[in-house]
């Protein structure tokens, strides 16, 4: 379905810019809930005019008009736990040098405590990872560390003058 509308777009109306449903799939399990729960993203615009703006979650700029699809993508976000933290890890490490180069500061009890504490809050329970059952756990608690992990290696990126 999803393609039959993308070529119905194309020829039809060529000038704007979709926003496709990403639904997120891992480890042979649906994600319904919680940080890999189904998402809009901005995919299919006219390459004219449209770029790209940052490196670690990019956003895409673009003039055209917006409207949502009405068919979703499905996304094999990762094909294992060792590709996973593989991302982890790179996506931990680009965000603490995001941080540095924009000259962000950081509070070990702010950052390195609290925020890590409200990640996995939020999403555990604000956005339904704990419906998620064994897998919403494990995943909130991976955001929990994520969330912990770019912060240290922050702080360590200021503490060392750039080195982890």
């Amino acid at each position: 379905p999803l393609a039959k509308e993308i070529q119905a777009i194309v020829v039809n109306e060529p000038n704007k810019a979709y926003w496709i449903q990403r639904r997120n799939k891992f480890h042979h399990n649906h994600a319904t809930h919680g940080v890999l729960r189904p998402d809009y993203v901005l995919r299919l615009m006219p390459k004219e005019g449209s770029y790209v703006e940052g490196y670690v979650h990019p956003a895409i700029i673009t003039p055209y008009p917006t409207e949502k699809l009405q068919h979703p993508m499905y996304h094999y976000t990762y094909d294992n736990w060792h590709q996973y933290f593989n991302k982890f890890n790179n996506y931990t490490t680009l965000s603490a040098e995001k941080y540095r180069d924009n000259g962000k500061s950081c509070s070990f009890i702010k950052d390195i405590i609290l925020r890590p504490t409200w990640a996995f809050i939020k999403v555990y329970f604000l956005q339904g990872g704990i419906l998620a059952g064994k897998m919403g756990f494990i995943l909130s608690v991976n955001h929990y560390f994520y969330t912990m992990t770019k912060y240290v290696k922050f702080y360590y990126l200021l503490k060392s003058k750039g080195k982890l």
